[in-house]
């Protein structure tokens, strides 16, 4: 396990911490779950996609949490933020609405719309690490699409 932790846990604090801006924050979430993977015996199995997944899906839950909903708030307050990907329309938010549609996000539609806005990754980027086919996540990016007009009040 030493290994893996030398070998993935830098990028995967680096990525830790661009979602949660703070390094504390990151090193506790990479340093959780590689405590996770010990206690469930997973030593030799494990590989950089479902680290990262793994990661990402830790740091989204520290994300939906109010307490650290709050924090992000009166640390950016009305910071905004600018949505592109493919033709979906240009939208700037503030950090309040990221957090409701991350809210409304339920598991892998929360992870593409991270790999897809926050990572800016293609859909088959997206499909190989998710272990789905780009077709699923094709019908993911247009349920998160509904949310999105849902959201923001667009017929």
């Amino acid at each position: 396990m030493q290994h893996l932790y030398r070998q993935f846990g830098p990028a995967l604090r680096r990525r830790c911490e661009r979602m949660l801006g703070s390094q504390q924050d990151a090193e506790d979430v990479v340093h959780t779950l590689f405590s996770d993977l010990i206690a469930k015996g997973r030593t030799t199995d494990v590989t950089f996609s479902y680290l990262y997944q793994s990661a990402t899906t830790r740091c989204l839950n520290l994300i939906r949490n109010g307490r650290r909903r709050r924090a992000l708030l009166d640390r950016h307050g009305t910071t905004t933020v600018v949505l592109q990907h493919g033709d979906l329309v240009e939208r700037i938010i503030t950090v309040d609405v990221l957090t409701q549609l991350l809210d409304r996000l339920e598991g892998p539609l929360a992870d593409v719309f991270v790999y897809l806005f926050v990572d800016q990754l293609t859909q088959a980027e997206v499909a190989e690490l998710m272990g789905t086919s780009r077709k699923t996540v094709g019908n993911r990016v247009a349920a998160i699409r509904e949310q999105l007009a849902e959201l923001w009040g667009i017929p």
